[in-house]
């Protein structure tokens, strides 16, 4: 019966594995990679693979809907959340705020009811959504394409699982084995999940590196509203991210249960700038004071000094301890003699602003809510 079951969702599969869409909003990217970890395990490789890619366009499908909405709803709830507080006293600021957010969630049900249906059913194990995360379903398809005999397909899958995962000493053991057999090219070592500004980013370092002053620019820019729109992609994803076990504390009080609640979101959209800060593998740090740090000198090659300026006073803002860009600043302040234009842009000004504040906020809550037998221990501090 099950065999018959797994041929039969096959044969839709093959049929289209272009996109996935709601027309069997029941077959989740769950069910698809637990049939792809079944015809692993069998050794039936077509049906695996089919299984696999099958559960990354279903999961990535899942999370755009899922963005999609949470972009959508937000946009309102901040409209609607004004317009309810404006005239509103002290005394029902409150439950303005409550009703706005009761808003905002009813629109969320509207919204992934019609994009998903109502057949699908929710997330049943949050840890295959991080395993899809990791990228862990194309540690599978690497074996699958090489027992088919298909090379490129394989190497394209193992460097696409170690960009996320570079420790995997079995992955890197298998690439390694890949690279030495007959056919191999570097052509082949290509990562199926590189993000727009990663590959702006790379392709503006080269331009940088190859003296492309305008290319150079255009890159980075274009990259910077990419990363952006990437990390509020990401910390949409996080919206989901609850610590459920707040209400199974002996403290079952609703601040403390919101705090904790709100506390495990916000964490892991703080953590998004962090997660982000890898360009093909490789960790940059903190990513987003690198582009400026290579604009400033593209834009000084081609005459700008307003925007040489800004640059400097970019990176300087979100990295201080840099000792060379403080140095930089007073060669352009020299070259240029104006330090009125040494003015961050509005856009970092505001990233900057929330960044600080959230780990403000992060470091407050990880110092006084310390937990010992299940209760916070208490920290007086001394006025």
């Amino acid at each position: 019966m099950h065999h018959t079951i797994y041929l039969f969702i096959l044969s839709q599969l093959l049929i289209d594995l272009v996109i996935c869409t709601s027309e069997e909003p029941e077959v989740t990217f769950e069910k698809l990679y637990k049939y792809g970890k079944i015809e692993y395990t069998k050794g039936n490789w077509n049906d695996c693979i089919a299984f696999f890619l099958r559960s990354i366009e279903d999961f990535d499908y899942f999370v755009e809907e899922n963005v999609w909405c949470r972009e959508k709803c937000a946009r309102e709830h901040k409209i609607n959340g004004q317009t309810e507080l404006e005239d509103a006293g002290k005394d029902i600021v409150e439950i303005a705020m409550m009703y706005a957010n009761a808003q905002h969630a009813l629109c969320l049900f509207r919204c992934k009811n019609d994009r998903l249906t109502s057949m699908r059913p929710p997330v049943n194990d949050p840890d295959v959504f991080e395993e899809f995360q990791a990228r862990r379903p194309y540690q599978y398809l690497q074996i699958c394409y090489w027992k088919q005999k298909d090379l490129a397909s394989a190497v394209r899958s193992a460097y696409t699982y170690l960009v996320a995962n570079p420790k995997d000493q079995e992955t890197l053991d298998n690439l390694a084995f890949y690279m030495e057999q007959d056919g191999y090219h570097e052509d082949m070592l290509i990562d199926a999940r590189q993000m727009k500004y990663e590959a702006s980013y790379m392709r503006g370092v080269k331009a940088y590196n190859d003296g492309d002053w305008q290319l150079c620019v255009n890159e980075f820019e274009t990259s910077v509203k990419q990363f952006f729109d990437e990390e509020q992609k990401c910390r949409h994803i996080c919206e989901d991210k609850l610590n459920w076990e707040t209400f199974d504390s002996a403290n079952p009080e609703i601040t403390i249960i919101v705090t904790s609640i709100y506390l495990s979101v916000l964490r892991c959209k703080h953590d998004c700038v962090k997660k982000l800060s890898r360009v093909n593998g490789h960790d940059i740090g903190f990513i987003l004071p690198t582009y400026f740090e290579y604009l400033h000198v593209c834009y000084y090659k081609l005459n700008r000094g307003r925007d040489v300026c800004e640059a400097v006073a970019n990176s300087i803002l979100l990295n201080p301890s840099n000792p060379i860009m403080r140095r930089n600043r007073l060669f352009y302040s020299k070259t240029y003699r104006s330090d009125d234009l040494f003015k961050p842009s509005d856009e970092i000004i505001e990233f900057h602003k929330r960044y600080a504040i959230e780990r403000l906020f992060l470091e407050f809550v990880d110092e006084r809510f310390k937990f010992e037998n299940n209760e916070v221990r208490i920290i007086y501090v001394c006025c």
